[in-house]
């Protein structure tokens, strides 16, 4: 159900899912740190988050295609 002028429960999860992530995996930001960071910024550090993991995940299986060699 969405509020006047406010969030969906949905946007509110994700929204949600994404703090959580960032201060999980972010180390280093404080949940108050993120619900006052402008959303793009926010935005910013999630999307670079997720990048910097893919290339990490990407180098481990690289590096274990050569070693089953």
């Amino acid at each position: 159900m969405k509020d006047f002028f406010g969030l969906t429960s949905r946007d509110r999860q994700y929204i949600y899912e994404e703090v959580f992530q960032l201060i999980h995996y972010g180390k280093g930001f404080t949940y108050n740190d993120l619900m006052d960071m402008p959303i793009f910024i926010r935005k910013f550090f999630y999307n670079r988050l997720l990048e910097a993991y893919e290339e990490r995940n990407e180098a481990n299986k690289k590096a274990s295609k050569k070693s089953r060699r």
